[in-house]
């Protein structure tokens, strides 16, 4: 990891950007996209067409998940915002102008940041520091190395100089690093990793993979623990970039499945009743049962 900045300077800009950023919950047909050289803009305007906000630069993220929404193939995309930038703005035009249904348009600093589901979860970098300080900065001689926020990811280095195993990439060590190892020489695999809570009455979680992409996890039977829900998807995401692993969940838990499936089926009593990418499912659910879910999940 680079040097990056302090700590403070790191707060300091999760603060800023909790206290500028804007959301809104907006139908597609209020958007306008517009090209101006290689620069893409986008304009919100109100049932009248007068515009709400000035025209916002758009983030490589948000490029890339209005494509996805829009079903524009991303080569596709990337070639005409590289090459085409009217024609982009032509094609996008033209779909969400047969859009009404609405979806979430989170802006920061006079930029497009993301562009999702009405459903999604909204959780910032302040939410996302808040777990983890506290409890690092609880710990005796902890040393916070460097930290960095970017536009997709905010970084933190802390070393624990009381720690001197070397671990592998994934591993969160202590206590967990026992039941970690027990379960590679179990099952063979490549990877393990396993997380041991601090508190006595919460479940310990184990989750082992290879290179073929096998998941196996020991789950504690509570997951609504905040705390450990999320240390299970943030391991779960980065073995998937680090290892180029898929994934085969089965879960009635709706909001894991949009934050970490690309698709999806639904069943009912053993029988596919739905299937298709999580936007068509959940921004457009076909199925009686499908709505259901969702409705039940709100």
């Amino acid at each position: 990891m680079k040097s990056g900045v302090t700590l403070q300077q790191m707060l300091t800009e999760v603060k800023r950007q909790s206290e500028s950023k804007e959301d809104y919950l907006i139908a597609p047909n209020r958007l306008r996209m517009e090209s101006y050289g290689k620069e893409m803009f986008l304009h919100l305007s109100d049932d009248s067409g007068t515009e709400l906000i000035e025209p916002m630069t758009i983030t490589g993220i948000a490029h890339r998940q209005i494509g996805t929404h829009l079903r524009i193939p991303a080569a596709y995309y990337d070639r005409m915002r590289e090459e085409r930038p009217d024609l982009l703005a032509y094609n996008a035009n033209t779909w969400f102008k047969q859009e009404s249904s609405q979806r979430m348009l989170r802006t920061l600093d006079g930029s497009a940041r993301a562009y999702l589901s009405n459903r999604y979860r909204r959780i910032d970098n302040i939410d996302i520091a808040g777990v983890p300080l506290p409890i690092l900065g609880g710990l005796p001689d902890i040393r916070f190395e460097s930290c960095q926020i970017t536009e997709s990811r905010m970084y933190i280095k802390a070393v624990n100089p009381r720690l001197q195993a070397e671990v592998s990439p994934g591993d969160i060590v202590q206590a967990a690093a026992g039941r970690a190892r027990a379960a590679l020489q179990v099952t063979g695999a490549d990877y393990a990793a396993a997380y041991m809570p601090a508190s006595v009455g919460q479940c310990p979680f184990v989750l082992v993979c290879d290179r073929r992409g096998a998941v196996a996890c020991a789950l504690p039977p509570d997951m609504n623990d905040t705390f450990i829900g999320n240390q299970i998807l943030d391991l779960l995401r980065t073995l998937r970039r680090e290892l180029d692993l898929s994934y085969l969940f089965i879960s009635h838990d709706l909001n894991v499945v949009y934050q970490l499936c690309d698709r999806v089926l639904v069943m009912k009593e053993g029988r596919i009743v739905e299937q298709g990418t999580v936007d068509d499912i959940f921004d457009h659910p076909k199925d009686d049962y499908t709505r259901q879910l969702l409705a039940a999940a709100e």
